[in-house]
């Protein structure tokens, strides 16, 4: 005998609690999976952002705070690090090639960075002082003239610069802060910075006087290093970690940071398996309150010859239906709603993060409607062994 009539025609008797059903499975699989999806996103994309800066050297300091500015363009100003520094790095034999980032300047919040040609890897040249090359999302087209702002805003007339850059050409996409920056040459920010203005206030005059000693001794914010082989990286890596100067593989930073990150996903994921599991057992009771009310039906059926567990299994795929359907529209639910998140992340950073259902997700998704799939036998088996004459008399 088909139980499908069966489990249709309990469908269209209870439709509110089968849709409320549906929807509470739903709402506990879309939190589980957007958190089981979003954290491995964002690493992945931290990751790849941070791809280009084998080597980082900066001022003493916070090395987290090197890379957050140095690597994701956070805003957050920088210490100096000396000339001294930078020359030296300059005549080291194992440097393929190095490039200074001033940072400091802005255009509609875009940051202006000060680089060396050969950061630009082939994508574009510096032709004249004025040149700039903007990000892919910079709304800037070649051909365009600019003033740049000194910090995130102009104050006052005394923060706009007087000279105007030239956009030369646009940069691929790299999925990285770096698609919201205005790459100049670093030698231009160095000289406009040369003489501050005479009118700053006390904050302003502060930064302008860094940047300005910054002009007269080759100071820069940072100093991304490429170098020739593994070992001369760790043998830079060495050298530079002194009294003036502290140099690092981003990778060990975000290590770090991942660590935290891996901490509190652990505590949301676990979060999420609660909230399923509690999801499942307000389900299950729901079922077991309402099984005096399919008493009747299941025992009409049996009284008609109908098997024994001809019942059992119309319930249990009625509880399987809606929990595998519950399922999937969490599924979609939660990858949605973790593209969401990922996208607005991008917009609000520039960092790509990818999202894609890896095995393990999928594994992991099986898993947990397999268990909800045995978990709906508990109230089938209870329809097992209803007894027939008993259900007739109710």
């Amino acid at each position: 005998m088909n139980p499908l009539p069966v489990v249709q025609a309990s469908l269209r008797r209870f439709p509110l609690v089968s849709l409320a059903t549906l929807l509470l499975v739903a709402v506990a699989v879309g939190l589980g999976t957007s958190v089981s999806l979003l954290e491995p996103s964002l690493r992945r994309g931290a990751t790849a952002a941070a791809d280009k800066f084998d080597l980082l050297a900066g001022a003493p300091g916070s090395e987290s705070q090197l890379v957050l500015s140095a690597v994701y363009l956070d805003g957050t100003p920088l210490p100096l690090l000396s000339g001294d520094v930078v020359e030296s790095v300059a005549h080291d034999p194992g440097v393929a090639w190095f490039s200074p980032i001033l940072l400091g300047d802005t255009w509609q919040k875009h940051p202006i960075a000060g680089v060396e040609e050969v950061f630009l890897e082939g994508a574009g040249h510096f032709a004249d002082a004025t040149d700039a090359f903007a990000g892919a999302l910079v709304p800037l087209e070649p051909g365009q003239k600019f003033h740049g702002t000194h910090g995130a805003a102009a104050l006052s007339p005394t923060d706009v610069h007087k000279m105007a850059y030239t956009v030369r050409g646009k940069l691929p996409p790299t999925g990285t802060p770096w698609d919201r920056a205005i790459l100049v040459p670093a030698a231009t920010v160095r000289a406009m910075h040369a003489h501050g203005p005479a009118e700053h206030d006390e904050e302003h005059a502060e930064e302008e006087k860094n940047h300005a000693h910054a002009a007269h001794d080759g100071a820069v914010s940072a100093l991304v290093i490429k170098p020739r082989s593994v070992a001369g990286a760790y043998r830079l890596r060495a050298a530079l970690r002194t009294e003036r100067s502290v140099a690092l593989f981003p990778a060990e930073v975000l290590l770090r940071l991942y660590n935290v990150l891996g901490d509190v996903q652990s505590l949301l994921s676990g979060m999420a398996w609660l909230a399923q599991a509690a999801v499942l057992s307000g389900v299950l009771m729901a079922v077991f309150a309402g099984l005096p009310r399919r008493r009747a039906t299941l025992a009409v059926l049996r009284a008609l010859g109908a098997p024994r567990g001809y019942g059992a299994l119309a319930l249990w795929l009625e509880m399987a239906l809606l929990l595998a359907l519950g399922g999937l529209l969490g599924l979609v639910l939660g990858y949605g709603l973790t593209c969401w998140a990922a996208q607005l992340f991008a917009q609000q950073t520039g960092v790509l993060a990818p999202v894609s259902l890896g095995a393990d997700f999928l594994l992991t998704f099986g898993l947990t409607l397999g268990l909800g799939g045995l978990a709906a036998l508990l109230p089938a088996v209870s329809c097992w062994r209803i007894p027939v004459a008993a259900a007739l008399r109710e």
